[in-house]
């Protein structure tokens, strides 16, 4: 899903960027047993006291810590205040997933539905067919005609072609066969998030959800945020862009650019790139304390599989990440939660029906 810039003057901007660094946790996590001074703050780590200086200076500018001036050591204690802001924000952006996937959900078993009447539609439309033609008496005289103009052939007389498959075949062939056989490289630890589940909807319905722009809008931003505008071009070098809409009216805008696109198997895209493989504008890197748009390559995969004796999916979502603070960043944005509640909404949506 798409980062979005928040302006350097929100206090949450400084608030995350406080709590990327794992030295500034471990110094809140001693904190919220009590006060304590600089000292008792450096004691865990092998490090200078002008470099401990430096996190309580960040903790204290975001407004995590406050030094006691009544004192004469000037403890430090706790500011849970700007603690409590941070998980308000990250909640309502756990509602914005959990609902994402229920409607997606809704939206891919109406299209799973829509393709039984369609299919069931069609076999009967060829039995009644097929009925009325054997009733006939042009399709008697057919096969009488064709019993007597036809001369009788043994087994010697049948003739069997070899099969003769052009380089373009061939080709084609062996590029399926590598698709069957692709899978997604070893993954970095420190720079790259994955998930994988099993889901009771086919791929080339998952495919669709992922695809349409109508349906994207009916499922990728939950209430009460909303998705105002999907454009999609689902090829290499297409343009992938979304515009969500906060619940106040902010509207934030996503841009990337596909970079495969295997139908019903594989959606690669990135947002380093603007459509066309152009390079997009150069973010602020992700150790700047205000930074937090970060950059990544998502990979969403999709192979058959029977789930609950119906066919299913195999679901697969992966991030590449530039760095480990964009990564760090994502995964405590909430990474694998926010994936898995799209997910389920993605599953809801099919299973509605359109």
């Amino acid at each position: 899903m798409p980062a979005v810039s928040i302006s350097k003057q929100d206090s949450l901007s400084a608030t995350f960027a406080a709590l990327s660094d794992p030295t500034r946790r471990a110094m809140l996590k001693r904190l919220s047993q009590g006060e304590a001074t600089v000292n008792d703050l450096a004691a865990p780590f092998k490090m200078s006291l002008p470099a401990i200086s430096k996190h309580i200076k960040v903790l204290e500018k975001a407004g995590l810590l406050t030094k006691t001036v009544q004192k004469q050591q000037r403890p430090c204690k706790l500011n849970g205040t700007k603690l409590k802001q941070a998980i308000d924000w990250i909640d309502q952006y756990k509602l914005l997933w959990e609902g994402r996937l229920d409607r997606l959900d809704e939206v891919a078993k109406s299209l799973q539905t829509t393709e039984t009447t369609i299919a069931a539609a069609a076999v009967s439309s060829k039995e009644e067919i097929a009925a009325d033609i054997a009733k006939s008496d042009v399709a008697t005289n057919l096969i009488a005609s064709q019993a007597i103009n036809t001369p009788a052939t043994t087994q010697k007389d049948q003739i069997i072609s070899p099969k003769i498959e052009s380089p373009q075949t061939k080709t084609k062939a062996a590029a399926k066969s590598k698709r069957k056989k692709m899978k997604t490289k070893e993954l970095n630890p420190k720079l790259d998030l994955t998930f994988e589940r099993l889901i009771d909807v086919p791929p080339h319905l998952v495919w669709r959800a992922w695809t349409e722009p109508d349906l994207i809008k009916q499922w990728f931003c939950p209430l009460p945020w909303k998705t105002i505008h999907a454009d999609v071009d689902v090829r290499p070098g297409g343009k992938m862009h979304t515009v969500m809409q906060s619940p106040e009216g902010q509207e934030f805008p996503g841009t990337g650019c596909y970079l495969e696109t295997v139908k019903d198997e594989r959606i690669v895209w990135t947002n380093a790139l603007l459509p066309g493989y152009r390079p997009a504008p150069p973010n602020v890197p992700c150790n700047d304390e205000e930074q937090t748009e970060f950059m990544f390559t998502a990979i969403v995969e999709m192979a058959p599989h029977k789930v609950n004796g119906v066919d299913g999916t195999r679901y697969r979502a992966t991030v590449l990440h530039a760095d480990e603070k964009g990564c760090q960043k994502h995964d405590a944005m909430g990474f694998e939660a926010g994936w898995s509640a799209a997910l389920d909404q993605l599953v809801a949506m099919v299973k509605k029906g359109i």
